[in-house]
């Protein structure tokens, strides 16, 4: 009886997150086709679609640090495809996803017409085609969010990482906000070759999903081999916090 409900629970979850972004869709798609609205418009309403689904879906944010809006280059490590999310309720951000993001139903919808940058990150070409783009959004004052890893992971120090967007950032002398994150039950992390659809129902069909996160003070550097260490330095450091609390 229990695992029914367990399941009752994943499925209207389900159905229930894809009611909310059709509904709040609907007035971005009307606004930037027939409104002329801008991409930080796009940004703030996807903020109340990342408010609706925590709330809904029952996602409970143990959230340190000072969170701040602005125009900055937003890092983070990466567990999940749910790790934009509880982020986005607190900071507003363009953020790149990879590629294959553009392909799932309503999700992938959701994204493009919010302004999300896609990369082929095994393409150099596309690497540096986004590296173009996340320069001239953040050259026009559009913050972004980038997971420099390339993949999710579990570990509780970040994968190697490439400096292409640090160099970015201390061109334009913009800066880095460090930001760490980490779900309490490790299998809500996206890992391996787990698909959507059945890691959402076996993620939400519990009660909640309890996520850890943590936002550091701006980095403002002119060298950005110096920027990529204090920022790495940063989220380790709060990832070991973590582990070694756990």
């Amino acid at each position: 009886m229990t695992t029914l409900i367990y399941k009752a629970r994943a499925i209207f979850r389900l159905l229930g997150m894809a009611a909310i972004i059709v509904a709040h869709l609907i007035p971005v798609v009307v606004g930037v086709a027939f409104f002329k609205k801008d991409v930080l418009w796009a940004i703030r309403r996807r903020q109340c679609i990342a408010r609706a689904l925590i709330s809904f879906l029952n996602i409970r944010i143990e959230q340190t640090g000072s969170p701040r809006d602005g125009n900055f280059l937003f890092i983070s490590n990466h567990q999940s495809y749910i790790d934009p999310v509880p982020t986005a309720q607190a900071v507003a951000f363009l953020p790149v996803a990879k590629a294959e993001v553009a392909k799932w139903p309503l999700l992938g919808f959701a994204a493009k017409v919010t302004g999300i940058l896609f990369v082929t990150r095994e393409n150099s070409e596309s690497r540096a085609n986004i590296r173009a783009a996340v320069r001239n959004a953040l050259a026009k004052g559009q913050p972004v969010l980038i997971y420099p890893e390339g993949t999710t992971s579990t570990s509780p120090q970040m994968l190697p990482i490439r400096p292409g967007t640090f160099q970015i950032a201390s061109d334009l002398g913009i800066a880095v906000v460090p930001i760490a994150i980490r779900y309490d039950d490790p299998s809500d992390a996206w890992v391996g070759n787990d698909t959507f659809i059945p890691h959402f129902l076996r993620c939400f069909a519990k009660p909640a999903v309890r996520v850890r996160l943590h936002f550091e003070a701006p980095i403002l550097e002119t060298d950005a081999d110096a920027l990529m260490e204090k920022t790495t330095a940063a989220i380790n450091l709060k990832l070991l916090e973590w582990e070694m609390a756990s």
